[in-house]
């Protein structure tokens, strides 16, 4: 299985990235990581160059991105939440996407089905409502770049205790790992 894993953490040795490098040792196949604090990617300027081709006249690392996306059979997104959201670099990245959505909306092409998994790290304490904004953007995305979803793993308060100290969560995430191979 070819599997890209999106991380949104500023953090390269955080909860959120711990969390996703487990994740990737219970898959077969190739695994590759894009952290989107490390890519340069300029924000959507919505210039309509994207409307009749699969292409972005931006050159910058969101090329990459978009070679990776359709390379790849399951996508992960791994982040942090911020505010109820995904991180700004992340949510760059996602808006970035916008030739998939032409390609879906405007030119009716039917893109190939991707497996998606959800990894979501929250500093405060379990909360209704923490991890509802960014599932609902990443939902969004995942319908636009044509990956439908096998699950998520929420761990909420990261800033008191480690996913080391946490057996069942990571539990939670192999199972993740396993439902994408389904």
């Amino acid at each position: 299985m070819n599997a890209l894993i999106l991380t949104g953490s500023p953090k390269p040795e955080g909860q959120t990235v711990q969390m996703a490098r487990l994740l990737a040792q219970s898959l077969p196949g190739e695994t590759r990581f894009l952290h989107a604090y490390s890519l340069q990617v300029a924000p959507c300027m919505d210039c309509g160059f994207c409307r009749t081709r699969f292409a972005c006249p931006v050159q910058d690392e969101q090329q990459q991105v978009l070679q990776q996306l359709l390379w790849a059979q399951a996508v992960v997104v791994a982040s942090p939440v911020y505010f109820y959201g995904v991180p700004a670099p992340l949510k760059q990245v996602f808006d970035r996407c916008q030739p998939f959505w032409c390609a879906r909306v405007l030119r009716k092409e039917k893109p190939a089905i991707k497996k998606g998994a959800v990894l979501l790290a929250g500093g405060a304490p379990s909360h209704p409502g923490q991890f509802d904004g960014a599932r609902q953007t990443i939902s969004g995305w995942f319908r636009e770049i044509g990956a439908e979803s096998c699950g998520e793993v929420l761990f909420p308060g990261t800033d008191k205790t480690a996913l080391s100290q946490q057996p069942i969560l990571q539990e939670q995430i192999k199972a993740l790992a396993q439902s994408l191979l389904k």
